[in-house]
């Protein structure tokens, strides 16, 4: 009789590598408010999935980030029949309907019609995601997760009233939405991933040094025990410099490749403040051969749409072996 044959389910995400070491990538990630999964003493893992991200806290569902806030307080009743809609335009021109109300004839003040706006915006809840509470007629919405700062400047909040409605009401545009960090070190690892299924990833997450050194490169392939072939560096706590390529080159030249511990490095600053090309440096004789300059991103997909609400590091880092 042959014995019986146990399967045990858990969360592991083991799989086929590929041969050799070319495979093997780092990621540096700069930030004050570490993922779940790490510490300022454990604050490297070798990864091999986006699972593997998932279960260290890494998370995509914006939890990180701070909702911004609108109002819309109503000032007058108005009459029976009267409407009004409210909107948001989303990033790259969506514009969402976050609701609409008819005054009824028992809506004898601003805080019932308030009741009844509140009502229809979370009545779509599900569909849009915004949320929203009223108090005596100010009537709070919430943005759905994921806007993070873009709400924040503009006027993407509106209102429209019927024709001749004699309700009325004070628009106060969306502010305090903060972006999730989080989203974007989940989108750089996932893509990884989609771009190398069968590889492995070291990701180092870093405090923001008052001056960038990037040393941090050696302590990822310290830790790698020299395993690393290619690293991405994701500064978007600063400016993109020049002069980081220069530095960058010196550590993986000096502390890595004289040390038997080789490797290259795509290098991704805040681009935020640059208009167009001409304001790029030229780095035609730059000299810094261990290090390329990533200033690219999708153009119309998730990464663009991250950039937008985040409004910092405009380029993706994907690495490929």
């Amino acid at each position: 009789m042959r014995p019986d044959i146990t399967f045990i389910k858990g969360q592991g995400s083991s799989k086929r590598v590929g041969a050799g070491q070319d495979y093997i990538s780092g990621l540096i990630f700069y930030t004050a408010s570490l993922p779940s999964g790490f510490t300022t003493t454990a604050n490297i893992k070798q990864m091999f999935s986006i699972v593997d991200a998932e279960n260290a806290g890494i998370k995509s569902d914006y939890s990180d980030g701070t909702k911004a806030a609108g109002t819309y307080l109503i000032t007058a009743a108005g009459t029976t029949g009267d409407s009004v809609t409210l909107k948001f335009t989303e990033p790259r021109g969506v514009s969402v309907v976050l609701g609409s109300y008819s005054k009824l004839s028992t809506d004898t003040t601003v805080s019932l019609v308030g009741d009844g706006l509140a009502a229809a915006i979370n009545a779509g809840t599900k569909t849009h995601g915004y949320t929203a509470v009223n108090t005596a007629g100010s009537v709070a919405i919430t943005a759905r997760p994921g806007l993070g700062i873009y709400p924040n400047s503009g006027t993407p909040f509106s209102a429209t009233l019927s024709a001749g409605a004699t309700l009325a009401g004070t628009l106060t545009q969306f502010t305090g939405g903060v972006a999730s960090k989080q989203a974007i070190w989940h989108y750089h690892i996932a893509e990884y991933f989609r771009g190398n299924p069968n590889s492995s990833l070291y990701v180092g997450f870093f405090p923001v040094p008052s001056t960038y050194t990037f040393s941090e490169i050696t302590l990822l392939q310290s830790f790698a025990n020299g395993t690393i072939r290619q690293v991405g560096i994701y500064k978007d706590s600063a400016a993109y410099a020049s002069g980081d390529l220069t530095a960058i080159d010196g550590i993986i030249k000096t502390y890595n490749d004289a040390k038997h511990k080789p490797l290259s490095a795509l290098y991704a600053g805040d681009m935020k403040a640059v208009a167009d090309i001409t304001q790029v440096s030229d780095l035609t004789l730059l000299t810094a051969n261990k290090v390329s300059s990533i200033i690219g991103q999708d153009g119309g997909a998730f990464g663009n749409l991250l950039f937008l609400n985040r409004q910092i590091v405009y380029s993706v880092i994907v690495i490929r072996y």
